[in-house]
């Protein structure tokens, strides 16, 4: 739930690349110190979702969660089904708005409108999608022995290439240490030594262990440095470092950041702060969590903002342990009952193209930063950010 929540704190702040802008906007409205959930989704330019929605991001990882929840296993067919269901099917009352399309998702919706199965449905796209995808597949799977196959498959439904896999798979190693109670910064540097050393037969493997070496220079600088030096962005590889560094190096301070501060500090650093924001949120959560409270990390107040969450934690209680049955976790205050998730349903992929339309003047998406490899100046948005030419379906 840590990384649901942590999503939706920053979506009014998403993809905003300008820091100073960020900021000046957050001393206007004396939200300085409290950036989450900002009052108006004004500032969010590539879509509109009310405050407390989560971002794009945030909404794939829901549909996968539902997937597994309602199949009570990782069904890559399943989850492939579901998702192309909901990214063609009209707005209604569980998704009231028209939802923005990414290029995975984009790629995705097209192969299987030309009537691709799994495992030819994914498109070649290497963004910050994985980890948004594997996130409720390690929360199911972790510790199983199976764990490492039903997480590639699943980052391959909608993103079928090596360089995504090495991006949600990395990160996955780290999240599934720490819910098996390894802490947050020796989870960090195991799979960093496991990369540099033994590889997993990923062609990326040695280059992230080379990279994550690096944490030992990076991690006494503050993040905001180290990010707006390394990459804001969505695209490979920019999270896979940049998390892991901003962890550590709350990690190694006397008094290390609590969920609520550590989200903050990652909207304020803007460009892909909602998926930087859910890795981070979902290590920290997971290392503060306990059987009598497992989301005792996420403050009341921000459960009680984000507009999904009865409805994600019933999900999340489905899931946990590969569907077991467990109690009802901490809901919002003013609920009487959790959110009942009904849009997933037994269908088949179309035999037939179903029209993809895109907004007035719009082209097709092209990626977070188009080949970009680093945002290396403060107040300067890519030119190609994020998806300029956002696509709908309808």
């Amino acid at each position: 739930m840590g990384a649901f929540v942590a999503d939706a704190a920053a979506m009014p702040f998403h993809w905003i690349y300008d820091t100073d802008l960020i900021a000046s906007v957050l001393e206007e409205y004396n939200l300085t110190e409290t950036p989450e959930f900002f009052p108006t989704n004004k500032y969010c330019l590539y879509y509109d979702y009310a405050v407390g929605e989560f971002t794009p991001f945030g909404e794939q990882m829901a549909v996968y969660a539902h997937s597994l929840a309602t199949q009570q296993k990782v069904d890559p067919q399943n989850i492939a089904d579901s998702y192309y269901s909901y990214y063609t099917s009209p707005e209604n009352t569980t998704r009231p708005f028209v939802s923005y399309l990414d290029n995975a998702t984009k790629g995705f919706l097209e192969n299987v409108a030309a009537g691709a199965r799994f495992p030819h449905t994914g498109a070649g796209d290497t963004e910050t999608n994985a980890v948004a995808h594997v996130l409720p597949v390690v929360v199911m799977r972790a510790g199983r022995e199976d764990f490492l196959e039903e997480a590639e498959a699943a980052i391959r439904v909608v993103q079928d290439n090596d360089d995504a896999v090495a991006f949600g798979m990395t990160f996955a190693r780290m999240l599934e240490k720490v819910i098996l109670g390894t802490p947050v910064d020796r989870a960090i540097l195991e799979v960093a030594e496991l990369l540099r050393t033994n590889g997993t037969g990923n062609p990326n493997d040695r280059w992230f262990g080379h990279a994550l070496g690096k944490m030992d220079e990076w991690t006494p600088r503050p993040p905001m440095d180290v990010t707006l030096e390394l990459g804001q962005a969505c695209d490979f590889p920019f999270h896979v470092l940049t998390a892991p560094q901003f962890l550590l190096h709350s990690e190694a301070s006397t008094t290390p950041m609590s969920f609520q501060d550590a989200i903050r500090e990652t909207i304020k650093i803007g460009g892909e702060n909602a998926d930087r924001g859910s890795f981070i949120g979902s290590l920290i959560a997971a290392a503060a969590a306990t059987v009598e409270d497992p989301t005792v990390a996420i403050p009341t107040e921000w459960v009680n903002k984000t507009t999904r969450y009865d409805e994600m934690l019933k999900v999340a209680e489905a899931i946990v342990d590969g569907g077991e049955t467990r109690p009802l976790l901490r809901g919002k205050e003013d609920s009487q009952q959790s959110v009942p998730f009904t849009w997933v349903r037994e269908h088949t992929a179309p035999t037939t193209d179903r029209e993809i339309v895109r907004g007035p003047g719009l082209g097709n998406a092209p990626g977070c930063i188009a080949h970009g490899n680093s945002t290396t100046s403060n107040a300067t948005r890519p030119p190609s950010h994020p998806d300029d030419g956002a696509c709908y379906a309808i």
